[in-house]
């Protein structure tokens, strides 16, 4: 019987220190919104002449996961790669879905593909989230308004053109 009861408790102790050794090889600490420090990627602006250039929009800072994936995403972007690009944002998405900066970014790349209306329904999105950030609330509506440019609907290029706001 006492090598039973033996038997068992070091069977329970290898379990125990096999757990542990899984876990402290690979902290895990989240790091809380108001603790991240680090600067968003600049975002893409389009111009109704040009593709969609780099600059820089205030943003809240992003966690160093979310600045790499959208450094990453940038890219991705800058070098014509867009499907690894909208991978890249997608995996960024299923972190933080309630960040606007993948939603603006995303709207960008289906801009660059000239799919102009999911770029539209992309950039509605980011503004939904952008809580008070009015300048990335402002590329969103250039976004929109190019688009519908592109679309040949200067009437709702203009409407979203009033959208913008002075930022200063």
């Amino acid at each position: 019987m006492l090598s039973l009861f033996l038997r068992c408790q070091l069977l329970a102790a290898a379990l125990f220190i096999t757990a542990c050794a899984q876990t402290a090889g690979q902290p895990k600490r989240l790091i809380p919104v108001e603790e991240r420090s680090l600067a968003a990627p600049a975002p893409v602006i389009p111009d109704p002449g040009a593709a969609p250039d780099q600059q820089a929009i205030n943003q809240p800072a992003l966690s160093p996961v979310m600045l790499a994936l959208m450094d990453k995403a940038s890219a991705y972007q800058a070098t014509g790669q867009a499907d690894k690009a909208m991978a890249t944002l997608e995996r960024a998405l299923r972190i933080e879905p309630r960040n606007a900066m993948p939603w603006h970014q995303l709207a960008t790349v289906r801009f660059q593909q000239q799919q102009y209306q999911q770029a539209i329904a992309l950039a509605r999105k980011s503004n939904v989230l952008a809580g008070n950030n009015r300048n990335l609330k402002n590329a969103n509506w250039e976004l929109i308004a190019t688009c519908y440019s592109r679309l040949q609907q200067p009437d709702k290029a203009r409407a979203a053109r009033n959208n913008i706001t002075d930022s200063g």
